[in-house]
């Protein structure tokens, strides 16, 4: 999404890159929008009793959702439905798509991704059935991988808690 959102500037003329960037959403920020357009009731579409009895989630974002703006609107809109969000506070999970999986890198990568994995190993430690929430397909890998969990998507997170 950061592609179209600020890349394509350089490949498009201004008016179609214009109107691709007004088109492009963030799943989650897509439903705040729709949210507030619509005055829509949130509690009507969640299970707020499901989300207080587990309702801890850890939350690391994307590079590309944190370049365009839309990780700190996530993380809001977790808080809004009841989640207590504990936030990652590294940049990068050192994936960076395919770079961790390349041979050369690879160690690289692992090192980078160190403190984001003692991060996620010390929450869950104060909380075991914290959910490690990721909106990035690469972090979920280099997670799941380095840290020995199961991450989610936010997406995916929402999906467990509709009524």
């Amino acid at each position: 999404m950061a592609l179209f959102r600020k890349d394509y500037k350089h490949f498009l003329s201004v008016n179609d890159f214009n109107k691709l960037k007004e088109k492009c959403f963030d799943p989650i920020e897509y439903l705040q929008k729709y949210e507030k357009e619509n005055r829509l009731d949130l509690n009507i579409y969640f299970d707020n009793d499901k989300i207080k009895k587990n309702s801890k989630v850890y939350f690391h974002s994307h590079c590309q959702q944190r370049s365009i703006g839309v990780a700190k609107p996530t993380e809001d809109f977790f808080k809004k439905l009841g989640f207590k969000v504990s936030t990652s506070s590294v940049e990068c999970c050192g994936m960076a798509g395919s770079f961790g999986y390349k041979k050369q890198y690879h160690d690289l990568s692992i090192r980078v991704g160190e403190e984001l994995v003692e991060q996620i190993h010390s929450s869950k430690n104060n909380n075991p059935d914290m959910i490690v929430v990721t909106s990035g397909i690469s972090c979920h890998e280099q997670i799941n991988d380095l840290a020995n969990t199961n991450t989610i998507h936010p997406m995916e997170l929402l999906s467990k808690y509709l009524k």
